[in-house]
C-alpha cells in the first residue's frame, strides 16, 4: 500500500500493515486489539485514541496467563515514524485480573506488555503530543531514541525508555540520538502479580540509557497522590525516577516526591527522590497532581486518574473541536513548578539558531528558534532561516519566508504555505521536497537564485513568479500557477520537467486565469525517460476538487525550449507533452539532444488545438532531419476570452506571426537547460 489515508474510523479488531508507504492513521479508535505496523517507510498515527487492549482468554487455551505480550502498538522495521497527538490507556492488562495468574480472571500485566512498543528497528522516530497512561508494563518503550517532545506518562509501571546504540545479548542495537524535552511523567505504577507472572518493574519512571541524550525541562513528579495516604503505603518498591547513563550529555529534569512514604526498605531508588527544586515552593508542587488538574477539569473534587481517563475516552463525542491535550496537562505542572515558557502573544519574525542541546536543523523543535516557540504560533508570523539547512516539520502558515545566503530548506512531509514575500542572499537559496511534503507560495520576485527540487509531495504557485528561479521537477506535483497567478521565465531561469512521473501545469477552483510565461532567453527543458516526456498542461492536483477549474495559458515567447530524447532509443515516437487552454508565441531557440543520425523529429506547434507535439519516426526511417510545423494562428487566443487574451499578452503588445526557430541537434546534454 502506497499513499493511503484512513481517517475516523472506530476499528473492530485493530490495525495493522506488514508493508508499504505513506501511510497516515488519523481519528481512529481502537479498543479491540493493536494498531501495529512493521516494514513501513513513512507512517503516521496521530490524534487516535487505543485503549483496553488486551487477550480474552490465554493464548494457545493455557489455563493460567503467562507472560503473552499484548501491545497497545507495536513498531518494527519502519522509517520515518510519527506519534503525535494520541491517548493509550490500559493496554496489555485487564481490570479485576487474578493476581495468581488465574484464566477463570482478566489477562494479567507483564513484563512484555506496554502500550507503546518501538523495536530497534525503527528509525526517524518523533513522539509527541501524546497522553500515554496505565500500562502493563512501560508507557512507552521508544528503544531507538528519538525525538519525544510533550506527552503526559501516567501511571504506567514504567514509563518511558529510551535505549539508543548499545549491546544486548553481544548483539549491536541501533540507535540514535535522543532529545527527551517538556515531557510530564507522574503516578507510579504498582500493578503486581504473584509468583507465577513476570511483572518486571514497578514505579519506574524515565530509562535514559542513550549515548549522547538531551534531557531539558522535563518533570517526574509524585509516585504516588500527596493527598492519599493509602495510595502512598501501598507503593512499594519504586523503580527509580530517572536512571540515566553517564554518557547523557544534559540533563536539567525536576523530580519531586518520587519515593514511597513508608521507606521501603527494598526501595531501589536510582536517584534522590528531590532534584532541581531549589527555590521552589514545595507546598505548591504538592498541590501540582494530576489528580488536582482532574478534579479542576471535571468539577468533582475527589478525580482520579481513572476519571481523567474515562473523560479523555469520551471527549471526542463532548467537545471534538477542543480537546484536553497533552500540552494542558503539561502546562498546568510547569507553571506549578516554574519552568513554564512566557506566552508569545504578537507575531515576530523567529530567527533559526541551531542550538547544541538538540538536533540544530529540525524546524519542529521549539529549541532552534531564538523565541523558543514555532513559526505560525501567532497569525503574521515570519522566519528568518539565516542561511542554515533546516528540515521542515509540521503544517504551518508564515508571511515572509528570508532563506538568508545560501539558506536551504528540506520539506519532506506536512505543508508549509508562504503567504508574503521570500528573500534570498547573494548565494541564494534551495527547497526540496520530497515523499510528502508540500510548499506552497505566493508569487516571488528576489533577483538571487531560487533553486526548487521537486522529487515527490507538491510545489503551488498562487501569486506572481517574476524572480530568478530554477525549477526541476522530477516527481510528485509542480502547480505552476493557480487562478490569478502567474508564473515568468525570466533571463537566466527555467523550469526542467525530468523523466515523465511528474504532474507539471496548472489546478485552481475559481475559473480565473492561470499563465505560464517563458520569458527572453527564460528556459524550458524535458528530459525524457523510457515512456516518454513530461507534460505541462492542467491537471487534477486534489488540492482543488475533483477538475481544474481555470483559464490555463501559455506564452512560449522568446525563451528557448531543450528537448533529451535519448532515452527513447530511437523508437517511433508521438506525444502532446505542452497543452493548455491557450498557447502563443514561438520559441527563439530549440535545442534537441539525443536525436540519432538516421531519425527525424518533427515539433508541431497547433494553435488551433493549443498543444505542442514531439513526432520521432523509428532510427534507420529518417535523415536526422528536424522540423517545426505550425497549424492555426496564434491570434486566435482572442477568441478564447478576453480576460485570457489580456493575460498572455500583458506588457507585450499584439504577436504576429514570425519566422519559426531552427531545430538545433545537440550532442548528449550538452545544452546548459538539460544539466541537472
Amino acid at each position: 500500500s502506497k499513499n493511503v489515508v484512513v481517517r475516523d474510523l472506530e476499528l473492530g479488531n485493530g490495525a495493522g500493515g506488514l508493508g508499504g508507504s505513506n501511510i497516515i492513521f488519523d481519528g481512529l479508535v481502537s479498543t479491540e486489539d493493536s494498531v501495529s505496523f512493521q516494514n513501513v517507510d513513512g507512517l503516521t498515527v496521530r490524534d487516535s485514541s487505543i485503549y483496553d487492549i488486551a487477550f480474552d482468554a490465554p493464548p494457545r487455551g493455557a489455563s493460567q496467563w503467562e507472560t503473552e505480550p499484548k501491545q497497545g502498538s507495536y513498531f518494527h522495521n519502519v522509517d520515518h515514524l510519527l506519534l503525535e497527538g494520541n491517548f493509550y490507556d490500559h493496554n496489555g492488562w485487564t481490570e479485576g485480573y487474578d493476581p495468581d495468574g488465574s484464566a477463570d480472571s482478566g489477562m494479567t500485566p507483564n513484563v512484555f506488555s506496554h502500550n507503546v512498543y518501538i523495536q530497534h528497528t525503527v528509525t526517524d522516530i518523533t513522539v509527541r503530543d501524546n497522553i500515554i497512561m496505565r500500562g502493563s508494563s512501560f508507557g512507552a518503550q521508544v528503544r531507538p531514541g528519538g525525538f519525544i517532545e510533550d506527552n503526559v506518562f501516567a501511571d504506567n509501571n514504567a514509563a518511558v525508555n529510551f535505549l539508543g546504540a548499545h549491546k544486548a545479548n553481544d548483539e549491536q542495537q541501533n540507535g540514535h540520538f535522543t532529545l527527551f524535552t517538556d515531557n510530564l511523567i507522574t503516578s507510579g505504577g504498582s500493578k503486581t502479580v504473584g509468583e507465577s507472572g513476570s511483572i518486571g518493574t514497578l514505579t519506574r519512571g524515565v530509562d535514559a540509557y542513550g549515548w549522547d541524550s538531551i534531557l531539558h525541562d522535563n518533570i517526574v513528579a509524585h509516585l504516588a497522590d500527596p493527598d492519599n495516604p493509602e495510595e502512598q503505603a501501598s507503593k512499594l518498591s519504586p523503580g527509580g525516577a530517572l536512571r540515566v547513563t553517564s554518557r547523557t550529555d544534559y540533563d536539567d529534569t525536576i523530580v519531586y516526591n518520587w519515593v514511597a512514604s513508608n521507606d521501603n526498605p527494598s526501595a531501589n531508588n536510582f536517584d534522590s527522590p528531590n532534584r532541581n527544586i531549589a527555590g521552589l515552593d514545595t507546598e505548591t508542587l504538592d498541590q501540582t497532581t494530576l489528580q488536582r488538574f482532574a478534579a479542576e477539569l471535571l468539577g468533582k473534587p475527589t478525580a482520579t486518574i481513572d476519571d481523567l481517563a474515562q473523560f479523555l475516552r469520551a471527549q471526542g463525542d463532548v467537545d471534538p473541536d477542543n480537546p484536553l491535550t497533552a500540552d494542558d496537562i503539561i502546562a498546568y505542572f510547569q507553571n506549578g513548578f516554574g519552568i513554564a515558557e512566557d506566552v508569545r502573544t504578537e507575531a515576530a519574525t523567529l530567527r533559526f539558531v541551531p542550538n547544541d542541546l538538540g538536533d540544530g536543523i529540525r524546524w519542529d523543535n521549539r529549541l532552534n528558534w531564538d523565541t523558543e516557540d514555532l513559526p505560525g504560533t501567532i497569525d503574521g508570523d515570519s522566519v528568518d532561516l539565516a542561511g542554515n539547512w533546516v528540515n521542515f516539520g509540521g503544517t504551518t502558515q508564515v508571511d515572509d519566508l528570508d532563506f538568508g545566503s545560501g539558506g536551504r530548506l528540506s520539506v519532506n512531509s506536512g505543508r508549509l504555505d508562504v503567504t508574503g514575500d521570500i528573500d534570498l542572499g547573494a548565494n541564494g537559496g534551495e527547497v526540496d521536497i520530497d515523499r510528502v511534503g508540500q510548499f506552497w507560495i505566493d508569487g516571488f520576485s528576489d533577483t538571487d537564485t531560487f533553486d526548487i527540487d521537486v522529487n515527490s509531495g507538491r510545489f503551488a504557485n498562487t501569486g506572481d513568479v517574476t524572480g530568478q528561479i530554477d525549477l526541476h521537477v522530477t516527481g510528485g506535483q509542480a502547480i505552476l500557477a493557480t487562478g490569478g497567478a502567474e508564473f515568468e521565465v525570466n533571463d537566466g531561469s527555467r523550469i526542467l520537467v525530468d523523466g515523465s512521473d511528474a504532474r507539471v501545469g496548472f489546478d485552481g477552483d475559481d475559473g480565473d486565469t492561470a499563465i505560464l510565461d517563458i520569458g527572453d532567453n527564460g528556459g524550458l527543458a524535458f528530459i525524457a525517460d523510457e515512456n516518454g516526456l513530461g507534460v505541462i498542461s492542467e491537471f487534477r492536483s486534489g488540492a482543488h476538487g475533483d477538475a481544474p477549474n481555470v483559464l490555463s495559458g501559455i506564452d512560449l515567447g522568446d525563451g528557448t525550449l531543450a528537448l533529451d530524447i535519448s532515452a527513447l532509443a530511437g523508437s517511433a515516437f508521438e506525444q502532446t507533452f505542452l497543452e493548455a487552454d491557450e498557447i502563443v508565441g514561438m520559441f527563439d531557440r530549440i535545442e534537441i539532444s539525443g536525436l540519432q543520425d538516421d531519425q527525424d523529429v518533427t515539433l508541431t506547434f497547433d494553435y488551433d488545438a493549443d498543444t505542442v507535439m514531439l513526432s520521432l519516426t523509428a532510427a534507420g526511417q529518417g535523415n536526422g532531419v528536424a522540423n517545426i510545423a505550425t497549424a492555426g494562428d496564434m491570434m486566435n487566443a482572442q477568441n478564447s476570452g478576453a480576460a485570457l487574451w489580456d493575460a498572455l499578452t500583458d506588457g507585450q503588445g499584439t504577436y504576429s506571426d514570425t519566422e519559426p526557430p531552427v531545430i538545433e541537434p545537440e550532442a548528449d546534454g550538452n545544452s546548459d537547460l538539460l544539466l541537472v
